[in-house]
């Protein structure tokens, strides 16, 4: 087969790569240009760096173009978020402006087009190409139930505990308001999903449970992955530092954080009094009110995420919402540092509770088994040796990215998509 044309429209540029989509979505533009010539075409939602296409990977073409953000008293914007069946996050973005700016710059027919994340192809899928596969990392309907959840309990927690202050009642209105938003969200994004699973010729999942929730015959399973960083095996480190790492404007990041400060956290230091949680990542603005409590460190972003992991004792994953699968549970692995996690934090990996990492969901729980990670050297590397074999099994990218090209080829080719079929 000669080498396709590929056009790849991504919802952020690939490089540098700093946060999970962005690692994901580098190594996904490695394999497409391994087989194909790719034009790339990256609709950026922020203000975030771009640096040069690394030299091992050969672009045909490429395209960098910010998608503005609408402002909330745009005219008629509110009345079309009621009206409207489309989702808060597709509506509050100027996607016709990308849009004519793609369809001038794009030279169809392409072989292949390639899609991600699911407002990308629900914004700007209008090019010609004989295949189309969406690459779906998140299931944002189950993102917004599972943030609907955590608003819920909040707000329960709220009104057990009434208290005659602004600020209460700020909290309260806050969380009813995350109620109903998530609600309708859910609801509007659970309906294009299968709009535009429908429309594509293959959908990419991160897991087996995703496939399954997603519930269409044509989507497959290529996890997230990690690149390695050929750790070799260590002593434990010294001391009772825990580390959690986030884009800390992502919702259900910053609320993790929000949780495991307020009701984990103390938990531990009343056996461990000298533990510390280091909060790193990019928009530690989001955290300040989190600053000067006792036992937290608000790093933000580093240059080397290496250099905090080393120094770390384990890796907390305290989320209470969330889709997909988590890369810094991954790169825990990878870097042979002990993870405590919530069901969602790590649902979709094939990790075993009490072998690749502890598992907790109540407070109680989760403050026990950072406690036990803390002081016991021999539970600390057990479990650090048995989460990086199944890092080096399951979820090396040098291995993934092949079954990315694999994909590719099948859909190209018009084969079978289905899981048996790509195996």
């Amino acid at each position: 087969m000669s080498r396709p044309r590929i056009l790849c429209v991504a919802g952020d540029f690939p490089w540098p790569a700093r946060d999970g989509y962005r690692i994901r979505l580098g190594h996904v533009v490695r394999a497409l240009a391994d087989i194909g010539d790719v034009d790339l075409f990256a609709a950026s939602r922020g203000a975030e760096e771009v640096s040069a296409v690394p030299p091992d990977v050969e672009l045909a073409r490429c395209e960098v173009v910010p998608t503005p953000r609408l402002h909330p008293l745009t005219a008629g914007l509110l009345a079309r978020t009621v009206a409207s069946s489309q989702p808060k996050r597709l509506l509050w973005h100027d996607w016709d402006s990308v849009r004519r700016r793609l369809d001038s710059w794009a030279r169809p027919p392409y072989d292949l087009a390639w899609y991600g994340p699911w407002d990308t192809m629900a914004g700007l899928g209008s090019v010609e190409a004989r295949r189309v596969i969406l690459d779906a990392d998140n299931l944002e309907d189950m993102r917004e139930r599972s943030l609907r959840a955590a608003h819920a309990r909040d707000l329960r927690s709220l009104l057990e505990h009434p208290e005659p202050n602004a600020a209460y009642v700020r909290d309260v209105r806050a969380r009813a308001k995350g109620i109903a938003s998530s609600t309708v969200d859910a609801r509007r994004w659970r309906a294009l999903q299968q709009r535009l699973a429908r429309e594509a010729d293959a959908v990419q999942v991160c897991s087996e449970l995703d496939r399954r929730r997603l519930g269409t015959s044509n989507a497959v399973v290529i996890p997230n992955g990690y690149e390695d960083p050929g750790v070799g095996e260590t002593t434990p480190p010294a001391g009772s530092v825990m580390m959690m790492i986030g884009r800390w404007p992502y919702p259900p990041n910053s609320d993790g954080a929000r949780f495991y400060v307020r009701d984990i956290l103390p938990r531990i230091r009343a056996h461990v009094p000298d533990a510390t949680i280091r909060l790193v990542g990019r928009g530690a603005g989001h955290l300040d009110g989190m600053r000067g409590i006792s036992g937290v460190e608000i790093v933000g972003e580093v240059p080397d995420v290496a250099d905090e992991l080393a120094r770390a004792r384990l890796v907390v994953v305290p989320l209470r919402a969330g889709s997909g699968t988590r890369l810094k549970v991954l790169e825990a692995f990878a870097f042979r540092v002990p993870v405590v996690s919530t069901s969602i934090g790590c649902e979709g990996l094939d990790a075993a509770p009490g072998t690749h990492l502890l598992v907790a969901d109540r407070p109680d729980d989760f403050a026990q088994a950072c406690i036990r990670l803390l002081t016991d050297d021999d539970l600390h590397s057990r479990v650090a040796r048995d989460a990086r074999s199944l890092f080096e099994s399951h979820y090396r990218w040098d291995d993934i990215r092949r079954s990315v090209s694999q994909l590719v080829a099948s859909v190209v080719e018009g084969r079978d998509t289905t899981p048996a079929g790509v195996a």
